[in-house]
């Protein structure tokens, strides 16, 4: 990766991570904007990191109520709410990883013989 690019990543994570801090801050506030600071906070950090990718689809698996709510509320979610919502998916993780492994056992098999 170049060094630009990952500078760049750092600094989104850097946003990220005061937004998150901010809409904490601000969430018990009777104005929302607290809440929208998280929301927005927790899109960047699942865009640019696999670790929190990760804890949000644990999250979901271990409270499958939160992970039905989530999918319920994606339909009327903005698009970057909704790719955030569809990337941390246990369940279609699931799928794509047995999907890439069937792959895999594939390309190892020998080629029938003839």
């Amino acid at each position: 990766m170049c060094p630009v690019t990952q500078i760049w990543r750092y600094v989104r994570m850097g946003a990220a991570i005061l937004l998150l801090i901010g809409g904490t801050v601000l969430a018990p506030t009777p104005i929302p904007i607290g809440w929208a600071m998280i929301i927005v906070g927790l899109s960047m950090l699942v865009h640019e990191s696999r670790w929190v990718r990760t804890r949000i689809r644990r999250l979901r698996a271990r409270y499958p109520g939160f992970g039905e709510k989530l999918n319920q509320a994606k339909r009327y979610a903005p698009g970057f709410a909704r790719r955030v919502i569809e990337r941390t998916d246990p369940i279609r993780h699931q799928r794509r990883r047995a999907r890439l492994r069937v792959r895999v056992e594939d390309s190892r098999q020998p080629p029938p013989a003839e």
